[in-house]
């Protein structure tokens, strides 16, 4: 019985979908950053990955990690469509335990810059803040007063 039991656990976790950490941020400016991965068509987060917000901090990296592949996030949005990598580092001093991150979104207060999956793969999966690739974020009209995407 018992070794029935070591069996199913090491097949369970055998059977698990591995992280997928190919995605690393290199912040290589004098501040904190938090960053985001979502889809935004029209000013408005359309879909987000497994990926919620992740802070890097300042001259450091991080190697992101999610539940599957970056291949089946974009394919899960659609063939051929890009992502967005937001960076948000203004005001972050002030409270970073109780900060709604997505109200910096709402104001438009972040960078952000926009991937191909060929875009990822060319860059080995690196990507370096700040790089001229980024540019200033609009307002995302699709977040409540509260924080909350309207989807």
């Amino acid at each position: 019985m018992k070794k029935a039991l070591v069996i199913l656990i090491l097949l369970s976790l055998i059977s698990c979908d591995p992280f997928d950490n190919r995605l690393i941020i290199n912040n290589k400016s004098n501040e904190d950053i938090y960053i985001k991965v979502a889809n935004i068509v029209n000013d408005s987060i359309v879909s987000e990955t497994m990926l919620s917000f992740g802070k890097v901090n300042t001259k450091s990296n991080i190697k992101t990690k999610i539940i599957s592949t970056w291949e089946s996030e974009f394919d899960n949005i659609y063939p051929d469509s890009t992502l967005t990598i937001l960076i948000i580092y203004e005001n972050l001093k002030t409270n970073p335990d109780i900060l709604n991150l997505n109200l910096y979104l709402k104001k438009g207060q972040y960078e952000y810059v926009n991937y191909t999956i060929s875009d990822f793969k060319s860059k080995d999966w690196i990507i370096e803040y700040p790089s001229r690739e980024f540019l200033k974020g609009n307002k995302i009209i699709n977040i409540d007063s509260t924080g909350n995407i309207i989807y």
